[in-house]
């Protein structure tokens, strides 16, 4: 029996056209959330590999932003769902590093907004 605050939900995840659900607990981190992604995309090819798949992206070339806050900063890799008080049914909008931006491994161009793609959030633009 999981006590209420290892709930388990649904969330929503959009990137550009697409929308998929995984279903986590309110005590991941957002590490862990990458991760489910990163396997939810990779399953969504027709090959079982995920280096094949053209949509496995490893979860350290992800952002993760919560539709309700207004700012522009990506949610942290330690703080949980619980941390932000993403609930289920929740949106979260998914981003990736931008083509040829990939291979960057140092801190500072991580931080760099132009390695990112942009995303449109329902509260405003974000570029």
């Amino acid at each position: 029996m999981s006590s209420a605050s290892d709930k388990i939900i649904c969330v929503r995840c959009k990137r550009q056209n697409a929308t998929f659900f995984v279903r986590v607990k309110t005590t991941q981190t957002i590490a862990d959330v990458k991760q489910e992604i990163s396997d939810a995309l990779s399953c969504s090819s027709d090959d079982s590999s995920p280096s094949a798949s053209p949509t496995a992206v490893p979860p350290q070339k992800m952002r993760i932003y919560a539709s309700d806050k207004e700012g522009s900063d990506p949610l942290p890799n330690a703080a949980t769902l619980a941390d932000h008080e993403i609930a289920s049914d929740a949106i979260l909008y998914v981003v990736f590093r931008k083509a040829g931006k990939e291979d960057v491994e140092d801190a500072t161009a991580d931080a760099d907004d132009d390695c990112w793609e942009g995303i449109a959030i329902e509260t405003g633009e974000m570029e």
